[in-house]
């Protein structure tokens, strides 16, 4: 009874300090992947056309894609930080000598490996997937809007193929909606012989649909040009839709099995399917086999000038995940046995971690 109280009071107490070290090492960990993200957007919306309404979500679904990696790290450094501290200040000593060793701290805080397990797991099955998804159909969304729905002042601009040229005296952007303002406006279509002149405008965006409509007001068709049926009409306000989105390709169902939902990818019988089931798993699998390792990187003793167990996690962690990428890349690539690429990495660094264990047997056994 005695014993379980103790041992109650010390998961607490490790618990906590390994949580705030978490939330603290997780806040950088994402301001860092948001501004890396931030950077990279930017310079992405330049060649693919992003508004800016599309930017900030773009930017979150990214980080959210990337949030097995970032939990994952931050739990792991948070461990070795807190341990680190416990030993350099002579705690765990403490600790030891009321027999709370390397593998009675695993025990302790198993439920609290496990607990961020089923999160990445969470992540790795449901979450993730439908934020790549989100990220692909925002991608190509973009892609596919031509370059005429960016009206540029006071430059003529010829679309589709020189058919059509357009001219606007004035332009001015609208922050709200993703608009422009137009003035002074000169449409001309060559192929339907119809030029429109009109003093006012506006481009407008249909986020809900992607279309992208042109509104004019107080101005002039000019019909047949050149012709004998030439004709003039006015108009108070026209409408005129200048991209007519498609109907959503499905470019994301092939071989894009990284955005699949994971019951599709049960249902599915590929071999991209399989390994791309197997490497959700390999996600939550990497965060507890690298937190255990990361108990026993954190010892140090309080004597102890070096420590570099924070920068041993991180290198561990970084080749780890690195290693599960290769391996699925090759299971994608090549004929080699599925099963065999989704244990070897895990195999590798549980063998590693008994390497560590039995290493630190022998320095830190006096």
């Amino acid at each position: 009874m005695l014993r379980s109280i103790l041992d109650s009071k010390i998961f607490i107490y490790l618990t906590k300090r390994i949580v705030l070290s978490f939330f603290a090492i997780f806040t950088i960990l994402t301001f860092i992947i948001f501004g890396n993200q931030l950077f990279l957007v930017l310079n992405q919306s330049l060649k693919d056309g992003f508004v800016s309404s599309e930017l900030l979500p773009y930017m979150s679904l990214k980080v959210l894609r990337d949030m097995p990696f970032i939990i994952s790290l931050g739990f792991s450094l948070a461990i070795t930080f807190s341990l680190n501290y416990l030993h350099k200040n002579s705690e765990m000593v403490i600790l030891s000598n009321a027999g709370i060793g390397d593998k009675q701290t695993i025990r302790l805080l198993a439920p609290l490996i496990i607990f961020f397990g089923l999160i990445v797991f969470i992540f790795s099955f449901f979450i993730v997937p439908s934020a790549k998804k989100n990220i692909f159909e925002i991608r190509e969304n973009a892609k596919s809007r031509p370059d005429y729905v960016f009206f540029k002042e006071g430059v003529f601009q010829n679309f589709q193929n020189g058919d059509l040229t357009f001219f606007s005296n004035k332009v001015s952007n609208t922050e709200s909606d993703d608009g422009q303002l137009l003035e002074d406006i000169f449409i001309e279509s060559k192929s339907s012989k119809r030029v429109i002149v009109s003093h006012f405008g506006r481009k407008f965006f249909d986020h809900n649909s992607g279309d992208v409509f042109l509104y004019l007001t107080d101005g002039n068709i000019f019909e047949n040009i050149n012709n004998e049926e030439f004709s003039v009409s006015n108009f108070d306000n026209l409408s005129i839709k200048i991209f007519d989105k498609k109907e959503k390709s499905n470019f994301y169902i092939e071989k894009k099995e990284e955005v699949f939902s994971t019951s599709d990818l049960l249902n599915s019988n590929t071999k991209q399917s399989t390994v791309e089931l197997l490497h959700r798993i390999s996600i939550p699998l990497m965060l507890i086999i690298i937190s255990i390792l990361a108990i026993y990187v954190s010892k140090t003793t309080p004597r102890s000038r070096k420590n570099f167990s924070i920068g041993y996690t991180l290198i561990a962690f970084v080749g780890y995940y690195n290693v599960v990428m290769y391996f699925k890349a090759i299971s994608e690539s090549t004929d080699t046995v599925i099963l065999f690429n989704f244990f070897l990495p895990h195999l590798l660094f549980v063998l590693f971690l008994f390497f560590i264990y039995f290493y630190q047997k022998t320095i830190f056994k006096h």
